[in-house]
């Protein structure tokens, strides 16, 4: 599904994002260490508050950056790890990257979510100003639903992802009964749900509707008001 070459590329700068953010951590741990971080700025924030907040806006796109080649590195594992079946494989193709696409998601939004409030708590001095409390209150709210929701989407993503790689046919891919829109596979003949011959009332729904006039019995087209032979109504 991903070839070897990018996964291996989308690794490496995995691997050096991963590096890059640890480096940062230490940096941001340190903060209050360096020369002049403890020189008082405002009420509550001094340098070293405005260190970690460079850092952590830092810290916010790399980790943004390293969700496509999450994404690529989830969906190659995932490709090997579910032995899809040959002639399944093409079709499996795009729910495997979609579903790996929200499993990058969910774990991008799990790393930012305490890095902005981290952030917004030094920004809007929370810990000092204890009345705005709320502002953490709504990001967390804000940052849970968005998270929901992915794992909303992740889930709609799996089921036919499931039904594709086990071979079975997903709803998408079953055939409505004409008579009682029923579900059924591809292959069937009958109606699972009423029995009635599919391939004859497939050809029976397809064939043009005519209306027969009551008085002199000739064809007229749906839509008739008349008969196209007598003038006789035919409603």
């Amino acid at each position: 599904m991903i070839e070897l070459n990018r996964m291996l590329s989308s690794r490496s700068h995995l691997i050096s994002l991963a590096i890059g953010l640890i480096v940062l951590a230490i940096i941001s741990s340190l903060a209050f260490k360096f020369p002049g971080s403890g020189t008082f700025i405002t009420e509550g924030l001094f340098v070293g508050h405005i260190i970690k907040l460079v850092i952590a806006v830092i810290v916010f796109f790399m980790v943004l950056e390293a969700r496509s080649p999450l994404a690529t590195l989830v969906t190659y594992y995932t490709g090997n790890a579910l032995k899809v079946r040959e002639p399944n494989r093409a079709k499996a193709v795009p729910y495997v990257q979609g579903l790996s696409k929200e499993i990058a998601n969910v774990i991008v939004i799990a790393i930012i979510w305490p890095i902005v409030t981290g952030a917004l708590r030094i920004l809007f001095r929370i810990d000092v100003l204890s009345e705005l409390d709320w502002i953490l209150i709504l990001v967390n709210l804000l940052f849970l639903a968005i998270l929901l929701y992915r794992l909303y989407l992740g889930y709609q993503t799996l089921r036919p992802a499931i039904a594709v790689i086990s071979g079975a046919p997903s709803v998408e891919t079953l055939v409505a009964c004409p008579k009682c829109a029923g579900k059924n596979p591809p292959a069937a003949k009958f109606c699972s749900s009423c029995g009635v011959d599919l391939e004859a009332a497939q050809k029976e729904a397809e064939a043009p509707k005519v209306l027969l006039c009551p008085k002199c019995n000739t064809e007229n087209s749906p839509d008739a008001k008349f008969c196209i032979n007598c003038g006789a109504p035919l409603s």
